[in-house]
């Protein structure tokens, strides 16, 4: 039970650390005034309070967290071992009911803290740097004491209720997810030894990520009644009528993208929807040609992988061109101009281009997304089985770790980018010019020159920086679950 409590520790100390800037913009985004926000997303909270309080706002609030983590995940992780060892270990039920007791539990020492937090967090929003000393109060601890004295201890438990209604099903999910995704992890482990950092890394993410989606709009509710210093909410009833009819349903998932930050991405919607089916259509297409050709060489593999990213190309440029026109406009405007602007969003965009420019405007840019994606998923497929067979892997049937099988993931699609970026710079100026059938460029040779005039040489190389940054985490993303994926259902299915 020791070990509960002290690892409980350890990773509450490392959640606080990291997480606690996040979760101010994330407050901040919960409860601004939705007549008159102050914020328009979390990337330009994320900014004021920089700009207004300092790289220290983001941190306002964290006294009490820290004081208290080494209680509150010894409580939570402790609660939990001590309930499961009561219970059948070997059923995913009896770590939901070992959550549910954790969750409640807690709750009653999490409430005061995150009261405290809280009115630290949203006292002083807009307040200049010079003004902070005036303000009401000092910290999270001196909060909790004011608190204490002004409305006594009910008023340091307000919102109780509503934490218990997020936290208890909130644990019983973490829990139950968290074993769940570890037991996928077990056949791939030797025997007698435990799990490695990166299943565990996977299992914690992916638990946080499904106990947040369930709960969100129980913080939600219950950051706003907890922030309302005038008790303009008499109850969690009114806190939700009053919430809703002003702000509709999407009141109760504000502040939700700070946990993939909303502000930073835009166009976002036709990528989601598709990304899966365009991998689907890669890898489904890769597979079944390398297993036609000789796998043992890697020019078959290059073969298989240029064949695969000529199928994809259709669906990836009307996703691409969609994608990109809503990312474009707007640039450089305020953000009261936003209702002017042509697209609500990706759908709406691919919707509007087809009415205005026809089908052909759908494809506009075909012609690079095939030069590009035929010869880059080549590279992509061929660099990964090189990479896979230097870093140790001896025959197609054997599986690497999962750690030097990301890195050659990674690397491949860092290669694989490089190897056509210029084409895609191309690309992409060519898709963005066009808005509402007004063209810049006539052919792919006008895009070229006006690029060489303007930037020389150096233009088509433009975001590479920001291209590989981006390009070794998502594959090796990619290839870890496409890996997964296949140890899970047995490499022959």
């Amino acid at each position: 039970m020791a070990a509960d409590f002290i690892s409980g520790f350890n990773g509450g100390v490392a959640g606080v650390l990291v997480g606690h800037p996040f979760d101010t913009i994330k407050i901040r985004l919960q409860t601004q005034d939705s007549l008159n926000p102050r914020y328009t997303g979390a990337l330009h909270c994320f900014s004021s309070i920089i700009r207004q309080e300092s790289p220290v706002g983001l941190f306002k609030g964290m006294a009490t967290p820290i004081i208290t983590i080494a209680g509150l995940t010894s409580v939570i992780f402790g609660t939990f071992g001590f309930c499961l060892r009561r219970l059948d270990e070997g059923k995913l039920s009896s770590h939901v009911l070992a959550g549910f007791g954790a969750g409640t539990v807690q709750s009653f020492l999490i409430c005061p803290i995150e009261l405290s937090k809280i009115k630290i967090q949203v006292q002083g929003i807009g307040v200049k740097k010079s003004n902070l000393n005036k303000q009401k109060y000092a910290g999270s601890v001196d909060a909790l004491l004011k608190i204490l004295k002004s409305e006594g201890i009910s008023g340091c438990y307000r919102g109780l209720g509503m934490t218990l209604i997020r936290d208890v099903p909130g644990y019983g999910i973490y829990f139950f997810v968290f074993e769940g995704v570890c037991r996928m992890f077990l056949p791939y482990t030797p025997p007698g030894e435990s799990l490695g950092v990166v299943p565990l890394l996977v299992a914690g993410g992916l638990s946080g990520v499904a106990n947040w989606f369930c709960v969100y709009p129980f913080d939600v509710l219950k950051s706003r009644f907890q922030s309302d210093g005038t008790h303009k909410y008499s109850s969690y009833v009114d806190l939700v009528k009053k919430s809703y009819s002003q702000e509709g349903f999407r009141v109760f998932s504000r502040g939700l993208g700070i946990t993939l930050p909303l502000s930073l991405f835009k166009g976002m919607a036709t990528p989601v929807l598709t990304a899966s089916g365009l991998n689907a259509v890669v890898f489904g297409v890769y597979g079944p040609c390398i297993r036609r050709l000789d796998s043992s060489k890697l020019s078959h593999h290059f073969t298989a992988g240029c064949i695969a990213g000529l199928v994809q190309s259709p669906i990836c440029c009307l996703v691409e061109l969609s994608k990109l026109r809503v990312q474009m406009q707007g640039v450089g405007e305020r953000s009261g101009k936003v209702k002017n602007r042509l697209y609500s969003g990706s759908i709406n965009a691919v919707y509007k281009i087809l009415m205005t420019e026809g089908i052909g405007g759908c494809f506009r840019g075909m012609v690079l997304v095939t030069l590009r994606d035929g010869p880059g998923f080549g590279v992509y497929f061929a660099c990964y089985e090189g990479l896979c067979r230097y870093l140790g892997k001896s025959s197609e049937e054997e599986d690497l770790p999962f750690v030097p099988l990301m890195l050659a993931g990674g690397l491949s699609g860092m290669v694989s980018w490089a190897s056509i970026y210029n084409l895609d710079v191309i690309k992409t100026r060519f898709q963005v010019d066009g808005v509402g059938g007004k063209c810049k460029y006539q052919t792919y040779r006008d895009v070229v020159r006006d690029i060489y005039k303007t930037n020389g040489l150096r233009g088509f190389f433009s975001g590479l920086g920001v291209t590989m940054v981006r390009a070794f985490p998502a594959n090796a993303a990619i290839f870890g679950a496409v890996s997964l994926t296949f140890r899970l259902f047995g490499r022959e299915s």
